[in-house]
């Protein structure tokens, strides 16, 4: 009987430790939970859960410029969704040259 109580509690014990770091990968953002790998994009920020609860920020927007002819410029939106609120050049060609892809 004793060793049945014991055995219990060891088992126990053990659930809640391994309750405690599995809790240790999950990342919280604005009242949110993420787990490891999980990202949030907004028009200004991605923001991504790495292991260890830690979270990681970079700039949303790719930056770039014309390579050869710049027809005008899209001002930046925060009212649209993720990737159409970003501005930038508007190019006359397809050709961009990036210096910032997120």
């Amino acid at each position: 009987m004793k060793i049945l109580q014991s055995a219990t509690v060891i088992f126990v014990l053990l659930q809640i430790l391994l309750t405690i770091s599995a809790l240790k990968n999950v990342c919280k953002y604005k009242r949110r939970q993420m787990t490891p790998g999980q990202s949030v994009s907004d028009c200004y920020t991605i923001t991504t859960c790495n292991k260890g609860g830690v979270l990681s920020r970079k700039e949303a927007c790719p930056r770039y410029i014309c390579a050869h002819y710049l027809r005008g410029y899209k001002q930046f939106d925060h009212r649209k969704p993720y990737p159409d609120c970003c501005g930038g050049p508007i190019c006359d060609d397809v050709f961009k040259s990036y210096y910032y892809i997120p």
